[in-house]
Protein backbone atom coordinates (compact mmCIF):
# COMPACT_ATOMS: atom_id res chain seq x y z
CA UNK A 1 0.00 0.00 0.00
CA UNK A 2 1.31 3.36 -0.97
CA UNK A 3 1.58 6.21 1.51
CA UNK A 4 -1.05 8.20 -0.43
CA UNK A 5 -3.60 5.37 -0.18
CA UNK A 6 -2.79 4.88 3.48
CA UNK A 7 -3.36 8.58 4.14
CA UNK A 8 -6.68 8.48 2.25
CA UNK A 9 -7.81 5.49 4.32
CA UNK A 10 -6.84 7.28 7.52
CA UNK A 11 -8.84 10.36 6.52
CA UNK A 12 -11.86 8.18 5.69
CA UNK A 13 -11.54 6.42 9.03
CA UNK A 14 -11.37 9.74 10.89
CA UNK A 15 -14.42 11.05 9.00
CA UNK A 16 -16.42 7.90 9.73
CA UNK A 17 -15.39 8.02 13.38
CA UNK A 18 -16.55 11.63 13.61
CA UNK A 19 -19.85 10.75 11.90
CA UNK A 20 -20.55 7.86 14.29
CA UNK A 21 -19.60 10.03 17.27
CA UNK A 22 -22.15 12.67 16.23
CA UNK A 23 -24.75 9.95 15.63
CA UNK A 24 -24.07 8.53 19.09
CA UNK A 25 -24.46 11.98 20.70
CA UNK A 26 -27.78 12.53 18.93
CA UNK A 27 -29.01 9.12 20.13
CA UNK A 28 -27.99 9.98 23.71
CA UNK A 29 -29.82 13.32 23.59
CA UNK A 30 -32.97 11.63 22.23
CA UNK A 31 -32.79 8.96 24.94
CA UNK A 32 -32.44 11.60 27.67
CA UNK A 33 -35.39 13.55 26.24
CA UNK A 34 -37.51 10.40 26.12
CA UNK A 35 -36.68 9.48 29.72
CA UNK A 36 -37.40 13.04 30.89
CA UNK A 37 -40.74 13.08 29.06
CA UNK A 38 -41.75 9.72 30.53
CA UNK A 39 -40.83 10.90 34.04
CA UNK A 40 -42.84 14.10 33.64
CA UNK A 41 -45.84 12.13 32.34
CA UNK A 42 -45.52 9.76 35.28
CA UNK A 43 -45.59 12.73 37.68
CA UNK A 44 -48.84 13.84 36.04
CA UNK A 45 -50.36 10.39 36.43
CA UNK A 46 -50.01 9.31 32.81
CA UNK A 47 -48.21 6.03 32.27
CA UNK A 48 -46.03 4.81 29.42
CA UNK A 49 -49.13 3.47 27.63
CA UNK A 50 -50.45 7.03 27.33
CA UNK A 51 -47.11 8.18 25.93
CA UNK A 52 -47.11 5.42 23.32
CA UNK A 53 -50.70 6.19 22.27
CA UNK A 54 -49.90 9.89 22.22
CA UNK A 55 -46.85 9.43 20.00
CA UNK A 56 -48.57 6.94 17.67
CA UNK A 57 -51.65 9.08 17.08
CA UNK A 58 -52.23 10.23 13.51
CA UNK A 59 -52.38 13.85 14.52
CA UNK A 60 -53.44 15.89 17.48
CA UNK A 61 -54.22 19.50 17.85
CA UNK A 62 -52.86 21.49 20.76
CA UNK A 63 -56.30 21.59 22.41
CA UNK A 64 -56.20 17.81 22.89
CA UNK A 65 -52.93 17.85 24.78
CA UNK A 66 -53.44 17.91 28.57
CA UNK A 67 -52.95 21.35 30.09
CA UNK A 68 -50.33 20.02 32.50
CA UNK A 69 -48.15 18.89 29.59
CA UNK A 70 -48.22 22.36 28.05
CA UNK A 71 -47.54 24.05 31.40
CA UNK A 72 -44.51 21.82 32.06
CA UNK A 73 -43.14 22.43 28.57
CA UNK A 74 -43.54 18.85 27.35
CA UNK A 75 -43.40 18.49 23.57
CA UNK A 76 -46.76 18.41 21.83
CA UNK A 77 -47.51 16.48 18.66
CA UNK A 78 -45.80 18.23 15.73
CA UNK A 79 -48.57 17.84 13.16
CA UNK A 80 -51.82 19.62 14.10
CA UNK A 81 -53.02 19.78 10.47
CA UNK A 82 -54.26 16.18 10.40
CA UNK A 83 -56.97 15.96 13.03
CA UNK A 84 -58.95 12.69 13.09
CA UNK A 85 -62.65 12.96 12.27
CA UNK A 86 -63.78 11.84 15.73
CA UNK A 87 -62.14 14.96 17.20
CA UNK A 88 -65.07 17.05 15.99
CA UNK A 89 -67.28 15.73 18.82
CA UNK A 90 -67.81 18.11 21.70
CA UNK A 91 -66.32 16.90 24.96
CA UNK A 92 -68.22 19.31 27.19
CA UNK A 93 -71.92 20.11 27.07
CA UNK A 94 -73.11 23.69 27.15
CA UNK A 95 -74.43 23.09 30.66
CA UNK A 96 -70.97 22.00 31.82
CA UNK A 97 -69.43 25.06 30.19
CA UNK A 98 -71.94 27.36 31.88
CA UNK A 99 -71.32 25.60 35.20
CA UNK A 100 -67.57 26.24 34.80
CA UNK A 101 -68.20 29.93 34.07
CA UNK A 102 -70.44 30.24 37.15
CA UNK A 103 -67.79 28.55 39.32
CA UNK A 104 -65.24 31.08 38.07
CA UNK A 105 -67.61 33.94 38.88
CA UNK A 106 -68.09 32.44 42.36
CA UNK A 107 -64.37 32.77 43.04
CA UNK A 108 -62.74 29.54 41.85
CA UNK A 109 -59.53 30.12 39.92
CA UNK A 110 -59.51 29.82 36.15
CA UNK A 111 -56.38 27.63 36.18
CA UNK A 112 -58.02 25.14 38.53
CA UNK A 113 -61.14 24.91 36.35
CA UNK A 114 -59.03 24.50 33.21
CA UNK A 115 -56.99 21.74 34.84
CA UNK A 116 -60.13 19.91 35.97
CA UNK A 117 -61.83 20.11 32.56
CA UNK A 118 -58.56 19.55 30.66
CA UNK A 119 -58.88 22.71 28.58
CA UNK A 120 -56.65 25.68 27.88
CA UNK A 121 -57.17 29.21 29.18
CA UNK A 122 -58.11 30.62 25.74
CA UNK A 123 -60.79 27.93 25.43
CA UNK A 124 -62.20 28.90 28.81
CA UNK A 125 -62.33 32.61 27.90
CA UNK A 126 -63.92 31.77 24.54
CA UNK A 127 -66.63 29.87 26.44
CA UNK A 128 -67.05 32.85 28.75
CA UNK A 129 -67.45 35.18 25.78
CA UNK A 130 -69.98 32.92 24.05
CA UNK A 131 -71.99 31.71 27.05
CA UNK A 132 -71.29 34.31 29.73
CA UNK A 133 -74.84 35.59 30.13
CA UNK A 134 -76.58 32.28 29.42
CA UNK A 135 -78.17 30.06 32.06
CA UNK A 136 -78.74 26.31 31.93
CA UNK A 137 -82.40 26.79 31.02
CA UNK A 138 -81.34 29.08 28.16
CA UNK A 139 -78.93 26.42 26.94
CA UNK A 140 -81.66 23.75 27.02
CA UNK A 141 -84.03 26.08 25.19
CA UNK A 142 -81.34 26.81 22.59
CA UNK A 143 -80.76 23.09 22.11
CA UNK A 144 -84.48 22.44 21.52
CA UNK A 145 -84.65 25.37 19.10
CA UNK A 146 -81.65 24.05 17.18
CA UNK A 147 -83.24 20.59 17.04
CA UNK A 148 -86.54 22.07 15.78
CA UNK A 149 -84.66 24.15 13.22
CA UNK A 150 -82.86 21.04 11.96
CA UNK A 151 -86.16 19.16 11.62
CA UNK A 152 -87.74 22.09 9.75
CA UNK A 153 -84.81 22.27 7.35
CA UNK A 154 -85.16 18.54 6.70
CA UNK A 155 -88.89 18.98 6.04
CA UNK A 156 -88.22 21.80 3.58
CA UNK A 157 -85.63 19.67 1.78
CA UNK A 158 -88.09 16.75 1.55
CA UNK A 159 -90.84 19.02 0.20
CA UNK A 160 -88.50 20.51 -2.40
CA UNK A 161 -87.50 17.02 -3.49
CA UNK A 162 -91.15 15.93 -3.80
CA UNK A 163 -91.90 19.09 -5.81
CA UNK A 164 -89.06 18.32 -8.24
CA UNK A 165 -90.18 14.70 -8.62
CA UNK A 166 -93.76 15.80 -9.37
CA UNK A 167 -92.51 18.43 -11.81
CA UNK A 168 -90.43 15.83 -13.71
CA UNK A 169 -93.35 13.37 -13.72
CA UNK A 170 -95.71 16.04 -15.15
CA UNK A 171 -93.21 16.99 -17.84
CA UNK A 172 -92.92 13.35 -18.95
CA UNK A 173 -96.74 12.97 -19.17
CA UNK A 174 -97.16 16.07 -21.33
Amino acid sequence: MTPAKFEAWCRLLVALSFFFLVLLLVAIVLAITLVWTLRELDKLGYGPAFFILWMCSVGRSRRDVPVEMIERGLPTHPNPQTIPQDMSKKRHTKEARIRAIREHEAGRSQAEICRQLNITAPTFYRWKKQLGMMTNSDAQRLRTLEKDNKELKQMVADLLLEKRVLKVALEKKL
